[in-house]
Protein backbone atom coordinates (compact mmCIF):
# COMPACT_ATOMS: atom_id res chain seq x y z
CA UNK A 1 0.00 0.00 0.00
CA UNK A 2 1.29 3.34 -1.29
CA UNK A 3 1.66 5.62 2.35
CA UNK A 4 2.18 8.91 0.56
CA UNK A 5 -0.22 9.84 -2.22
CA UNK A 6 0.49 14.10 -1.59
CA UNK A 7 1.59 14.05 -4.90
CA UNK A 8 -1.60 12.63 -6.35
CA UNK A 9 -3.64 15.23 -8.29
CA UNK A 10 -7.63 16.14 -7.44
CA UNK A 11 -8.21 16.34 -11.28
CA UNK A 12 -7.84 12.33 -11.04
CA UNK A 13 -11.27 9.84 -9.17
CA UNK A 14 -8.45 9.12 -6.11
CA UNK A 15 -7.53 12.55 -5.96
CA UNK A 16 -10.88 13.89 -5.85
CA UNK A 17 -11.83 11.91 -3.28
CA UNK A 18 -8.76 12.42 -0.57
CA UNK A 19 -8.69 15.72 -1.19
CA UNK A 20 -12.70 15.63 -0.12
CA UNK A 21 -11.53 13.60 2.99
CA UNK A 22 -9.04 15.88 3.69
CA UNK A 23 -10.67 19.28 3.77
CA UNK A 24 -10.72 21.23 6.87
CA UNK A 25 -11.77 24.51 5.76
CA UNK A 26 -15.24 25.95 6.61
CA UNK A 27 -15.68 28.08 3.47
CA UNK A 28 -14.53 25.28 1.19
CA UNK A 29 -16.72 22.72 2.92
CA UNK A 30 -19.53 25.04 2.93
CA UNK A 31 -19.38 24.99 -0.98
CA UNK A 32 -19.09 20.91 -1.09
CA UNK A 33 -22.38 19.09 -2.95
CA UNK A 34 -24.93 16.86 -1.25
CA UNK A 35 -22.39 14.02 -3.06
CA UNK A 36 -19.27 15.32 -1.47
CA UNK A 37 -20.15 15.72 1.79
CA UNK A 38 -21.73 12.27 1.79
CA UNK A 39 -18.17 11.36 0.77
CA UNK A 40 -16.33 12.97 3.71
CA UNK A 41 -19.25 11.97 6.01
CA UNK A 42 -18.90 8.72 5.46
CA UNK A 43 -15.07 8.91 5.96
CA UNK A 44 -15.11 10.85 9.03
CA UNK A 45 -17.42 8.44 10.24
CA UNK A 46 -15.11 4.84 9.31
CA UNK A 47 -11.75 6.86 10.80
CA UNK A 48 -14.15 7.44 13.99
CA UNK A 49 -14.85 3.79 14.38
CA UNK A 50 -11.64 2.92 14.22
CA UNK A 51 -10.19 4.33 17.56
CA UNK A 52 -9.09 1.92 19.81
CA UNK A 53 -10.93 1.35 22.84
CA UNK A 54 -6.98 2.40 24.97
CA UNK A 55 -6.73 6.02 22.69
CA UNK A 56 -10.72 6.48 23.49
CA UNK A 57 -10.30 6.22 27.35
CA UNK A 58 -6.67 8.43 27.22
CA UNK A 59 -9.19 11.00 24.99
CA UNK A 60 -11.88 11.10 27.88
CA UNK A 61 -9.92 11.03 31.15
CA UNK A 62 -7.71 14.32 29.21
CA UNK A 63 -11.01 16.11 28.28
CA UNK A 64 -12.15 15.27 32.28
CA UNK A 65 -9.25 16.18 33.43
CA UNK A 66 -9.64 19.74 31.17
CA UNK A 67 -12.52 20.38 32.68
CA UNK A 68 -11.55 19.70 36.33
CA UNK A 69 -8.65 22.39 35.71
CA UNK A 70 -11.38 24.75 33.84
CA UNK A 71 -13.70 24.44 37.42
CA UNK A 72 -10.98 24.40 39.72
CA UNK A 73 -9.76 28.36 38.31
CA UNK A 74 -13.07 29.64 38.27
CA UNK A 75 -13.28 28.96 41.84
CA UNK A 76 -10.52 30.86 42.87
Amino acid sequence: MISDIAGLKGDTPLGNIIRIRKERDPEVLKKFTPEELKIRSEWLNKSASQISEENYKQAMESIKNMFKTMAQSEVR
